[in-house]
């Protein structure tokens, strides 16, 4: 099944996959653009990029399934601080619900802005191989760029709504966690730094620009907070209990 499918699968909690579709992506002509283009052209290179070693490591290791990092993440810290049965049942249910509906949301919106020819949603393996600002038919990218278009971006999304509901949850420095993919590993001492790494690790990879990283974070973040607000809530208070 292609993953564009998900841009017509039906919502779990959300009234829509487009009640939380971002703006369109900034303009060509627009100055974030340039700043955009000259940082993943730097940072995101297969050979000659000014990444450290562990930016360079980091990068194709959050290509890995985010929602198995959250997961592993939200497992360890609900341990961690000895949650109850119910609390856990929640937890999960709220954290794999808005990331699937935030899933939907993002596909629905790449499709969208995608057929739009007025919306900038090229990726920069084309922009800067053949884009018109300081081109280099040359340039790859360290991760190989997914065939979809760049606006939104999934990843970040995912880490946005992840990491808004753990963090509602626990708050951050409330223990720490490892994340894998395949043999590799990473241990954080916070969820913000996580997702920080996450996010960055886009345009270390060559696969996103800094803006859209940022707008998509976001997208997801508000997807969190709002399903984490509104759906399964406690029908009795506490101390309403028998």
């Amino acid at each position: 099944m292609s993953a564009q499918t998900l841009a017509f699968t039906s919502m779990f909690a959300l009234q829509s996959n487009d009640l939380f579709r971002p703006p369109p992506p900034r303009g060509l002509g627009d100055s974030s653009y340039i700043s955009d283009l000259a940082a993943v052209k730097s940072l995101g290179s297969l050979t000659g990029s000014t990444r450290t070693a562990e930016q360079t490591a980091l990068a194709p290791f959050w290509e890995g399934n985010a929602s198995v990092h959250w997961n592993q993440a939200a497992n360890q810290l609900a341990r961690a601080n000895a949650l109850s049965i119910s609390e856990n049942s929640r937890l999960f249910a709220v954290l794999n619900v808005a990331m699937a509906d935030t899933a939907f949301t993002v596909w629905n919106a790449k499709r969208y802005y995608g057929a739009d020819p007025a919306s900038v949603t090229w990726r920069p393996f084309t922009a800067i191989r053949e884009g018109s600002i300081d081109p280099d038919a040359t340039w790859r990218p360290l991760v190989n760029t997914p065939c979809h278009p760049e606006y939104p971006a999934g990843h970040p999304a995912q880490n946005g709504v992840a990491s808004t509901i753990l963090l509602s949850k626990f708050g951050d420095g409330s223990g720490s966690f490892v994340v894998t993919t395949g043999a590799a590993s990473f241990t954080y001492s916070s969820i913000t730094g996580a997702r920080e790494d996450a996010n960055n690790a886009r345009v270390w990879g060559g696969m996103h620009y800094p803006s859209t990283v940022a707008v998509s974070d976001a997208l997801g973040s508000a997807i969190g907070i709002y399903i984490d607000q509104t759906v399964m809530q406690r029908v009795k208070g506490p101390d309403d209990l028998p």
